[in-house]
């Protein structure tokens, strides 16, 4: 059970291991584990700021892109559920990309 964030709505995400060996590394790796994202078809686009979090964790977001649709296998012991959400990329009205969210277990 996740009782840092239990009921929150999230990205696939969680803490850098010795094992990674960078940050990029984390995000794949938390990813494959969480929903089953498979690192092998992810492509990397880079990272955003780190943000400050009230609860005291620093957050450092990657960002990537993959094929759509995908599997994603959801680890009940991490993840309640996922949901998606498309929307609109710039100007390109067909263009579309889905954004990824998971909402905890409690």
């Amino acid at each position: 059970m996740l009782h840092d964030h239990s009921g929150q709505v999230s990205f696939p995400g969680g803490s850098w291991e010795e094992s990674d060996k960078s940050i990029i590394e984390t995000a794949l790796r938390e990813s494959w584990e969480e929903i089953g994202l498979d690192p092998e078809i992810v492509r990397v686009l880079g990272k955003m700021a780190d943000v400050e979090m009230i609860t005291g964790f620093r957050i450092t977001p990657v960002v990537g892109i993959c094929e759509w649709p995908t599997r994603l296998t959801v680890n009940p012991d991490e993840v309640d559920r996922v949901f998606f959400r498309s929307r609109s990329i710039g100007w390109q009205i067909s263009a579309i990309d889905t954004i990824v969210s998971t909402i905890t277990r409690g």
